[in-house]
């Protein structure tokens, strides 16, 4: 069995997408810089936050922005047209 790929890149991210109500899609960045590149994970936490806030696409957005190693949000509507939230800019 081979051992888990550890890495050197200097940033690693992970996408996670969520289809919400209407067609509009939410997509979530988390860091996993930190992790190895076989790492993986569900998106409960995004999609009980979804659920939480599924009545303002703002409140929405800032919620899942607080979610653990999270580095952008990007919610768009049945067009592809939308906003992305960045935590941090360089």
């Amino acid at each position: 069995m081979q051992s888990p790929m550890k890495h050197t890149f200097p940033c690693v991210e992970s996408m996670r997408r969520v289809n919400l109500s209407n067609g509009r899609v939410l997509r979530v960045w988390r860091d996993r810089t930190k992790e190895l590149l076989s790492a993986s994970y569900d998106a409960a936490d995004i999609v009980s936050t979804c659920i939480a806030n599924a009545t303002n696409d703002t409140q929405l957005m800032a919620a899942v922005a607080k979610l653990k190693n999270v580095n952008a949000v990007e919610l768009v509507d049945a067009n592809g047209q939308g906003t992305v939230v960045y935590t941090s800019w360089p």
